[in-house]
């Protein structure tokens, strides 16, 4: 649903374009105050939701609402399994849908959220082909899935043309937010940052979890740049706005760690690996503890981790393929990082991934290789700090002193921090 009220500026290539901070938020309409008061209300959607599909077997739709009740659930509280199980629940409902019907736009979405770029296209295939369009909105949220698939495959002036189409249909909070990570990936941060301030503002039903995710994602794009005091502002509104909820303690972790509070950072990043079993807290641990000194427990933490994301590739490896590239990357096996490296560019072929490749070539000694790869995400129109600073290392382990130069002046532009101790420290919002 859609409000009325702008917020002051669109146009992202304005050299006037507002710095907002936390305090511009708006208040939440209505949904819970905390991740356990969300994780009630999503347990009776998923029974009430179980209890109408084992009423209508045979029928599609109630296990569209099965599968919308339990993305709910992953949504809240991260469960890798509840996401898992929506998608078989789409396709079971697909397989009982007749032609023309069927949750052709839900798969999408769901393929999107696993980044299955191909299981996407099959969705909106469908969609394309319903008897029955429902609303404008949907239409629009097509639109914007099309421009994912754009933005995933590394084309991002198509991604933009496609939003910019979704957006003459219904200017919602959900192009918003896509145009953010956009215009975050080309290192426009003040731009991606009106653009998240503009979802929340124009979203008249905002929760106070949509909210706390926005403000995840500002701090994050700050962090990136950073300006790590900014981001802890955006983080602490999150804190404040959805008690409780395991996304803000690993971001709340990662400020505390760079500020050089490494007890704090442990102790949240210990609480969501034990309450969620999540493999990045896992991870941060490790790279903690290792930082310290601490071999034994950072093995411990990095065993448990390479564990969890096994066990996720195994289930959904579109979703988590990346994810444990890194986690291989810096605690386990190099070839292996390299063939999730490669399984996950070849799904994802955008910069982003390029990058991710060419850290695990570069691992394996294939150092020309992994230039490529890297001048790929440059031409792509990627534009991280952290693109520039593997760009500068690698021309100038390759003799290539210009290029180092003038990489590395502009990872610094994007974000001057970049070099510094601190920076190494970085494992969620790293940019």
């Amino acid at each position: 649903m859609v409000g009325l009220l702008l917020a002051p500026k669109f146009a992202p290539e304005s050299p006037e374009e507002p710095h907002y901070s936390a305090r511009d938020l708006p208040r939440a309409g209505y949904g819970s105050a905390s991740q356990r008061e969300a994780e009630t209300r999503a347990r009776k959607r998923i029974e009430y939701a179980t209890e109408l599909a084992a009423a209508r077997p045979g029928q599609w739709l109630p296990k569209q609402v099965l599968a919308r009740a339990l993305r709910s659930r992953y949504l809240v509280d991260g469960n890798p399994d509840a996401l898992r199980d929506a998608g078989l629940q789409l396709a079971a409902a697909r397989a009982d849908a007749a032609d023309g019907s069927g949750p052709g736009l839900i798969s999408a979405e769901w393929s999107m959220e696993v980044h299955d770029l191909v299981g996407a296209e099959a969705g909106l295939a469908a969609y394309d082909k319903g008897v029955v369009k429902l609303s404008t909105g949907e239409q629009a949220t097509a639109l914007e899935l099309r421009g994912d698939i754009n933005f995933y495959r590394g084309d991002l002036s198509a991604a933009e043309r496609l939003y910019g189409a979704a957006r003459k249909i219904e200017n919602g909070p959900s192009v918003q937010v896509r145009l953010a990570v956009l215009e975050k990936s080309r290192g426009k941060f003040d731009a991606a940052i009106t653009h998240l301030v503009n979802a929340a503002r124009l979203d008249s039903l905002r929760t106070p979890q949509s909210l706390a995710n926005i403000a995840l994602q500002a701090g994050a794009i700050e962090f990136a740049r950073g300006r790590y005091d900014v981001a802890q502002e955006w983080y602490r509104e999150a804190d404040d706005l959805f008690a409780g909820y395991w996304k803000t303690k690993l971001y709340l972790g990662e400020a505390a760690l760079v500020a050089g509070e490494t007890g704090k950072a442990a102790g949240m990043f210990e609480d969501v690996a034990t309450d969620t079993n999540d493999p990045q807290a896992m991870d941060a641990l490790a790279m903690l503890y290792r930082r310290m000194g601490n071999r034994q427990r950072s093995k411990e933490w990095a065993s448990r981790a390479s564990a969890e994301w096994e066990r996720r590739v195994a289930d959904i490896p579109s979703a988590y393929v990346a994810h444990a590239a890194e986690h291989e990357l810096t605690f386990g096996d190099p070839a292996r990082a390299l063939v999730y490296a490669r399984q996950n560019a070849t799904t994802r072929p955008n910069g982003e991934a390029y990058l991710l490749l060419a850290r695990a070539l570069s691992a394996n000694g294939q150092d020309n290789a992994a230039m490529k790869q890297l001048m790929r995400a440059k031409k792509s129109g990627w534009k991280s700090a952290r693109l520039y600073v593997e760009l500068a290392q690698l021309s100038a382990a390759l003799g290539d002193d210009a290029q180092a130069t003038e990489a590395r002046a502009i990872a610094l532009e994007l974000n001057p921090r970049i070099y510094s101790p601190e920076a190494t420290l970085i494992w969620f919002a790293h940019g």
